[in-house]
């Protein structure tokens, strides 16, 4: 019988392969951020993006809607980002671990995305697959995977790639049908966050390689050319000149634009990030939340950005006609970083790890296809690059999940930023902050005192020293950095508040009374120092004083009760009772059955001097409430309906009562109340009712 030779293997499908390789990529960059699913909240920037924003605790709500769309809160416009968080809110409320896994899932897929892409541009699988990978486990990712505010980050990065693979698909046989998902793909990208705006420019690099539609000067048709793919891109770059502007105005109104710093400071600090993103890259070591601005610009430091930055720019056009790959990576990772990279100064840090999120792409690209170029042309180079893309892999898969655990919770993220960093006077702060919210209070006071060493006229820094200090119970120090603090930024109410309560509770109401105005100079319509600043008023003696801020009070919230009883108080001890009984009327209707005002109107009702504002019906009625809502247990109450008894004439029960009176206050040993009820009790049982203005 004649044997049968045996069938050849069949190459696997391309696609197939590539859709399998893709989603391993994907599924083991999900399963290596799992951790963070366990994870807290922190307590820098995820109170303002969804633990203190009631717009995003609310969910899906016509009104959150709208203000996703118009509100430059946090110093950005991405309204989809907004709508991301809503949708975490909604379907899991306030479950860290649920919003951690959002972030994760969407960084899985924009690894997927941007392997896609790249095989869809260039189909070298292996090389697209190693780009792919190293890009989701390079521990530089974890900042923007493990922040929950960083969801911007991951959600445009993958709109950034879904951007890249709908071009890639237009390219191959353009038309504006092919062109539009390139436009909706950009634009929800620039809804989610305005780092975007550098894409533009790197679809251009991308027509330089691997897409080979503009070549490079001194090609004679390389002017032509780029005119021509410019015009085509016309749509994407009007949309980047819009979003540029509206994130600038919404930059500089949130005051996240630091003024007034010098161009050769601006420009050295740039070139110093520039050097500390291309090593952190390759080294990722002692990577950090915030990185401490930089006082001290060393000129040895910024000549050694210039001569490396410069040797690796001048090498990468030497042979970059040959290898066009090295010009379009390190292109992409110089301009992807020109927003953020401090030329235009945005907040107190010099820098961040987020911010290389899809910069390093470029550095990535670059590096596997020269390895593969050099290493990749026999068995035994392809052997080592396949050994040494593993090796890299493992290493920094355990390294991102070394830097991972960082970002269990608060504390634990801002003492590993210390111990990697100095001068980090922003981390001290943070992790004082979450001290003093576990009520740890000295160990916040030690923290703070940490930062304001190197940031020593932080009035935020002050403030919460202040704050610390007055929980740990030492007030006059409090007072010190209370006023510290308003003397670096006047406009902080806060501290102008809690240093008038604080004043008030030492006994010092005139200092109170002081803090409260300078407060309400800047902020005319805070109630509570509204309240606060009247009722010292009444303390002191000065009841016509109180009135207006009580009045101001009922203007702005007209059923304020505490505000009508007090005004009604003010009134009547400034000698208007007329004026005062309507709103002692208004403060039992807002609130029925409070005592306060019910005694007070039956005082007034039963003691008045003047005839035409007793009511000894109304006192007596206002007393029964006041006694029945305090148990028969208050003297003050008693009083009031042993005046109103003896105003109706019932002077024997008036006598009674005034002496259930007088025994409660002895067991509460109010001096004042008893020698009051003992005179009163004198006039009751002389048959006579009370006058008293």
């Amino acid at each position: 019988m004649p044997v049968m030779p045996a069938a050849r293997p069949q190459p696997a499908n391309p696609r197939r392969r590539a859709a399998l390789t893709g989603a391993a990529i994907a599924v083991l960059t999900f399963l290596l951020y799992l951790p963070a699913l366990r994870f807290d909240f922190i307590n820098y920037d995820d109170p303002d993006y969804v633990t203190a924003n009631p717009m995003v605790q609310a969910g899906f709500t016509g009104a959150g809607f709208k203000w996703a769309f118009t509100t430059f809160h946090s110093g950005n416009w991405h309204p989809l980002t907004w709508l991301s968080h809503m949708a975490d809110a909604q379907f899991s409320g306030l479950d860290a671990g649920a919003h951690h896994r959002t972030n994760a899932l969407l960084h899985a897929l924009t690894a997927l995305a941007l392997f896609l892409a790249l095989h869809r541009m260039t189909g070298a699988l292996w090389r697209c697959a190693s780009v792919a990978a190293l890009f989701a486990w390079h521990p530089q990712r974890v900042e923007s995977v493990a922040w929950v505010a960083e969801r911007k980050d991951v959600l445009c990065a993958l709109f950034w790639m879904l951007t890249l693979l709908a071009y890639a698909r237009y390219v191959e046989k353009p038309s504006p049908l092919r062109y539009a998902p390139v436009i909706l793909a950009f634009v929800l990208g620039a809804l989610s966050k305005p780092m975007i705006v550098t894409l533009p420019f790197a679809l251009l690099l991308l027509d330089v390689w691997p897409l080979k539609r503009l070549p490079l000067p001194p090609d004679p048709h390389w002017a032509r050319q780029a005119r021509k793919l410019g015009l085509e891109k016309l749509p994407l770059f009007a949309l980047t000149v819009a979003l540029g502007g509206v994130t600038y105005h919404a930059q500089q109104g949130s005051g996240f634009i630091v003024e007034g710093a010098p161009l050769a400071e601006r420009l050295g600090n740039s070139l110093l990030s520039y050097g500390e993103y291309l090593w952190k890259t390759v080294w990722p070591a002692s990577l950090a939340l915030p990185y401490p601005p930089r006082d001290d610009l060393a000129p040895g430091q910024i000549a050694l950005a210039v001569a490396v930055l410069g040797g690796i720019t001048i090498a990468v056009f030497r042979f970059g006609r040959e290898r066009a790959y090295l010009v379009s990576g390190w292109l992409w990772f110089l301009g992807t970083l020109v927003p953020v990279v401090g030329f235009v100064p945005i907040g107190a840090q010099a820098m961040a790890d987020r911010y290389s999120y899809v910069p390093g792409i470029g550095l990535l690209v670059a590096v596997v296809w020269l390895l593969g170029d050099v290493l990749g042309k026999g068995e035994s180079g392809r052997r080592v690059l396949i050994a040494a893309a593993v090796a890299v892999s493992v290493t920094w898969m355990t390294w991102t999940r070394q830097q991972l655990s960082v970002w269990r919770n608060t504390e634990t993220l801002f003492r590993h930023s210390l111990a990697v960093t100095t001068g980090n006077a922003r981390a001290h702060f943070m992790l004082g902050l979450d001290l003093l919210e576990r009520k740890q209070a000295e160990a916040a006071v030690a923290e703070f005192r940490a930062g304001l060493r190197f940031r020593p006229t932080d009035h935020l820094g002050h403030f919460h020293l202040a704050r610390a200090l007055e929980a740990s119970g030492q007030p006059r120090e409090a007072l010190r950095h209370y006023a510290a603090a308003v003397e670096g930024e006047p406009r902080l109410t806060e501290a102008w508040f809690r240093a008038g309560v604080l004043l008030a509770q030492s006994g010092q109401p005139a200092a109170a009374i002081e803090a409260f105005k300078r407060l309400l100079e800047a902020d005319p319509n805070d109630l509570a120092a509204l309240m606060n600043t009247g009722t010292l008023r009444l303390q002191t003696g000065a009841a016509d004083l109180a009135v207006p801020y009580f009045s101001r009070v009922l203007v702005l919230e007209p059923r304020h009760a505490e505000a009508r009883f007090s005004l009604a108080l003010a009134l009547r001890r400034s000698g208007r009772a007329a004026e005062a009984v309507p709103h002692f009327q208004e403060a039992i209707a807002l609130r029925p059955g409070w005592p306060p005002p019910l005694i007070e109107l039956a005082r007034l009702r039963a003691t008045h001097p003047e005839a035409a504002l007793r009511n000894g019906t109304e006192a007596l009625r206002a007393a029964e409430l006041a006694v029945n809502a305090t148990q028969g247990r208050d003297a003050a109450a008693l009083d009031a309906l042993a005046a109103a008894l003896a105003e109706t004439g019932r002077f024997g029960e008036a006598v009674s009562t005034a002496q259930r009176a007088l025994e409660t206050a002895r067991q509460t040993g109010d001096s004042a109340l008893i020698q009051q009820l003992t005179r009163r009790l004198g006039i009751y049982q002389a048959n006579q009712p009370v006058r008293e203005n």
